[in-house]
C-alpha cells in the first residue's frame, strides 16, 4: 500500500499501483467516500507526501467511485499545474506580503 500523508499527519491509504497523479483506494463501502473526497483539495495537498515524495503543484482533477464485487473503488485522479498557474499563485503571494509589510 502507498500512504498519501498529509501536512497535519493524517494519513490515507490506496493500492500499490497508484500514483500521486492516480490514486487508487479500495473500500468497503460508499460511506467511505463521503469521508474521504473532501480531504482531496487543492489547499490540502500543499505540502502533502505520495509514496515518500513531496506532491509539488499538484491539484485534484476528477473523482470516480464504483462498485467491484464487494468493493468500492475510488480513483482520484489529479494534475500538475501549469507553469501560468504556478507563476499566478507566486504573484498572488508576493501581493499578499506586499499588504502585510504596508499595513505594518
Amino acid at each position: 500500500m502507498k500512504k498519501l500523508v498529509f501536512a497535519d499527519g493524517t494519513e490515507l491509504k490506496f493500492t500499490d499501483s497508484s500514483s500521486a497523479l492516480n490514486m487508487v483506494a479500495v473500500e468497503k463501502n460508499f460511506a467511505k467516500v463521503d469521508e474521504i473526497v473532501p480531504m482531496i483539495t487543492e489547499e490540502n495537498l500543499k505540502g502533502a507526501e505520495f509514496d515518500g515524495e513531496l506532491m509539488l503543484n499538484v491539484i485534484p482533477a476528477s473523482c470516480k467511485a464504483e462498485k467491484n464485487g464487494d468493493n468500492v473503488v475510488i480513483t482520484f485522479t489529479n494534475r500538475q499545474k501549469t507553469e501560468l498557474e504556478v507563476i499566478n499563485d507566486k504573484i498572488e503571494e508576493l501581493q499578499i506580503a506586499m499588504t502585510e509589510i504596508a499595513e505594518g
